[in-house]
């Protein structure tokens, strides 16, 4: 999984992210169910990502029926800026 880090190699965080948009969510519960590393769980009437065990593979996201969940990816950083793209584990 691809990873921003700083100059240093120190890791910042994960390059993308599933978010969710509570205007539109219905509450279906139906990325719970289609999200194969248990990592999202109903709180109340919204889903809420357990960021730790996420993959980011964008499973809960295609099943949404009304996209209130989607998959963000950060606009790149230039080589010169204060933090660069790396990949872990490479």
């Amino acid at each position: 999984m691809p990873f921003w880090a700083d100059a240093e190699g120190s890791i910042l965080g994960p390059m993308v992210k599933v978010l969710l948009n509570r205007e539109l969510c219905d509450g279906s519960a139906d990325c719970v169910t289609a999200c194969p590393y248990d990592c999202i769980e109903m709180v109340g009437r919204y889903p809420l990502v357990h960021e730790d065990r996420c993959t980011q593979c964008g499973a809960c996201a295609r099943v949404c029926p009304r996209e209130a969940l989607y998959v963000e990816r950060p606009k790149r950083r230039r080589r010169d800026s204060p933090a660069m793209e790396t990949t872990v584990g490479r």
